[in-house]
């Protein structure tokens, strides 16, 4: 009986051998199907991640230029606002007293045009006769 018990408790310790065996292989391939799904998706993010540092690179780089655009805008503005500063200043009863003094010194200019086509005309006329 001695035999028989010794027998039964090996045969129940390599069962157990086996069966922890064999369920070491199954988890360890469980182990492995998720290590390759876990390497699958990092390898993914790993993508989408280089896609969003090429989409932002670009972005930045377009976000540059238009900086650069603006601040020759800004320039331009500044070089215009110069030139107009001194026109915005004039008031219009400046303009209006220009304006009349331009229309006095045509009239003089128109005058003097007369009296100059008057003496050449009477110089002419003398000249010929």
């Amino acid at each position: 009986m001695a035999n028989l018990a010794s027998t039964v408790a090996m045969l129940l310790a390599v069962s157990a051998i086996v069966f922890l065996a064999v369920s070491n292989k199954r988890v360890n391939e469980a182990a492995l199907a998720n290590k390759v799904e876990v390497e699958r998706r990092v390898a993914e993010k790993d993508d989408d991640i280089k896609n969003c540092q090429t989409s932002v690179s670009e972005k930045s780089n377009q976000i540059s230029a238009l900086k650069t655009k603006v601040d020759g805008v800004k320039e331009q503005v500044k070089q215009v606002q110069v030139e107009i500063n001194p026109i915005a200043g004039v008031s219009e009863k400046e303009v209006e007293a220009l304006s009349q003094e331009l229309a006095a010194l045509q009239t003089k200019f128109e005058e003097v045009n007369a009296q100059i086509a008057g003496l050449g005309s009477t110089s002419t006329l003398g000249t010929t006769v």
